[in-house]
């Protein structure tokens, strides 16, 4: 996640952009995602409504739309926002694992495995939806849903074409190898997920995870 540094530079970048050039629809969307990033979410919405009245079929809009409304809990609009998305641009990955994550959220576990498994036939050599969908298959709360042998070649798939040195999907790694029994290296690739990040937020959530394997307990998401 961007720093408040980050985050300010990127809005300054953004005000100066659309002064320059007012009708540009990308550049509300992409500062409509900086609002968001700074929990600014009607701030957020309010330009995502102009770069839609500017391009009505924008995705990037669609998709920030979706967005917002799930962190406002609004899930069956942001599953709308996310549909629509996906009809202006059906090769984009973003919006499809999205919609994914907002079934997962609100406990629809089927249509959150199909539009996972969507991703991947979307684009399969991105690590991000191989991924996804280890996630997904390793820490699901309703066991008919779980496979920790598909999750751990998943995640590996993933973890290869980052070389191994992305923390997120090494967590995921770690987390299929759980869900498959095997601790030992549920430890080992948590361990090297903490090491790769600096402290903040993101390595106290990974050595939650981390404490739940050294138990030989697998990771559960919750919704």
């Amino acid at each position: 996640m961007a720093n408040a540094g980050d985050l300010e530079r990127g809005l300054r970048d953004c005000n100066r952009a659309l002064a320059l050039e007012p009708q540009y629809a990308f550049g509300y969307a992409r500062r409509g995602d900086v609002y968001r990033l700074r929990d600014e979410l009607e701030k957020a919405l309010r330009d995502v409504a102009t770069a839609l009245r500017l391009d009505p079929k924008l995705p990037r809009a669609h998709q920030l739309r979706g967005r917002v409304y799930d962190e406002k809990h609004e899930y069956r609009q942001a599953l709308r926002c996310f549909s629509e998305a996906m009809r202006c641009d059906p090769d984009w990955v973003n919006p499809i694992i999205a919609r994914a994550e907002t079934y997962r959220e609100t406990g629809n576990y089927r249509a959150a495995l199909a539009d996972f498994r969507r991703a991947l036939m979307v684009e399969p050599r991105s690590a991000r939806p191989h991924n996804s969908l280890a996630w997904f298959l390793a820490t699901c709360p309703e066991g008919k849903y779980r496979d920790g042998n598909t999750a751990v070649r998943e995640a590996s798939i993933a973890c290869t074409l980052t070389q191994w040195k992305d923390a997120g999907y090494l967590d995921t790694m770690a987390a299929a190898c759980a869900e498959s029994g095997d601790f030992a290296q549920a430890v080992k690739r948590g361990q090297e997920a903490v090491k790769s990040v600096p402290k903040g937020e993101r390595k106290k959530s990974l050595e939650s995870h981390l404490a739940v394997f050294r138990q030989g307990k697998p990771w559960r998401e919750s919704h």
